[in-house]
């Protein structure tokens, strides 16, 4: 989790995910224009289960990544 700040100010945060091995997997990484700065980042652990609030998104979310990892995992032997 960091920041997003445009100079001093303090737009919100980003979230983004580091795997098991390390691997990082940031797929909304693209979405900052020039002048947006991602600083500040810091470790935060998954909360165990599903969220209480946005469950559906998330369950959605979760599904979706697992299927690129696993898509990826079969591409690379």
């Amino acid at each position: 989790m960091a920041d997003v700040r445009v100079g001093s100010e303090r737009l919100g945060v980003h979230y983004w995910n580091r795997l098991e091995d390390g691997e990082v997997l940031d797929l909304s990484s693209g979405q900052f224009v020039e002048g947006e700065v991602v600083t500040g980042a810091h470790t935060v652990r998954q909360p165990s289960g599903v969220p209480p609030k946005g469950a559906e998104a998330y369950l959605l979310l979760r599904e979706r990544v697992e299927r690129l990892l696993a898509a990826q995992r079969n591409q690379h032997g």
